[in-house]
């Protein structure tokens, strides 16, 4: 019934807040391919004079009651996002610990959109996610608007587009029939084929979009090496 099951932004009544790993399989059922994860991610920058705007869209081919329930639902944000605690309703607080992350929800339509004013390092700005369902599965879409500041000019979209990557990278693996073992199943994929490459992508990914959205080649690189660099 409506109102009543724990949603990450999304409660109008009692929040269900179940502790502990939902039941988890006995085996790792599946390693999704990255390299395809990566090249089905459509990535795009737009700059103005004040706001810069990060956004990605990508697909799953689970059903779409499954992938809000994996955005949203704490004990399945915990498998393959962070921790998330707080007031999960519309107009609440919340945070994700592990990734020193607080906000505020600040609009919820089940299995549509959510919108959350997002602070991290210091930085705030507003995320929204969108979610639709099409015949072959479930697309999304995040989309990462912060203002015109002193992070941006130093290290342009990457520092935001490839954490947002990587994060759709492992929801991905948590809906391949992972839950309770995405972070196992990352660390394999790491250890296969080069946390150090699979991030190297990305940022080149991330310079190329800046460019395509208007910054200069050279500033485009400057900023891509400092987040290259930040990021690790």
């Amino acid at each position: 019934p409506s109102g009543v099951r724990t949603g990450l932004l999304c409660v109008s009544g009692l929040s269900e807040w179940r502790r502990g790993p939902r039941s988890c399989m006995t085996e790792i059922m599946s390693i999704p391919d990255p390299t395809e994860q990566f090249e089905r991610v459509d990535r795009h920058v737009k700059d103005n004079e004040k706001t810069h705007v990060v956004m990605l869209a990508t697909h799953y081919t689970n059903p779409i009651a499954e992938v809000w329930d994996s955005l949203t639902e704490p004990q399945r944000l915990a498998d393959w996002f962070g921790t998330v605690t707080g007031d999960l309703r519309t107009g609440g607080s919340f945070a994700v610990e592990d990734r020193g992350v607080t906000g505020t929800i600040q609009y919820c339509d089940r299995h549509r959109a959510l919108q959350l004013e997002w602070t991290e390092a210091e930085r705030t700005g507003k995320v929204a996610v969108a979610v639709t369902t099409g015949v072959t599965g479930t697309s999304v879409t995040v989309r990462h608007t912060v203002a015109d500041d002193q992070r941006w000019g130093q290290y342009g979209p990457a520092e935001l587009g490839v954490a947002w990557d990587e994060a759709l990278a492992a929801l991905d693996v948590h809906l391949s029939g992972n839950i309770g073992h995405t972070r196992e199943v990352l660390e394999q994929i790491h250890a296969e084929q080069g946390k150090d490459a699979l991030r190297g992508r990305l940022v080149e990914a991330w310079r190329q979009e800046h460019v395509a959205a208007g910054a200069e080649e050279d500033d485009a690189r400057q900023r891509s090496e400092a987040a290259a660099r930040l990021l690790g």
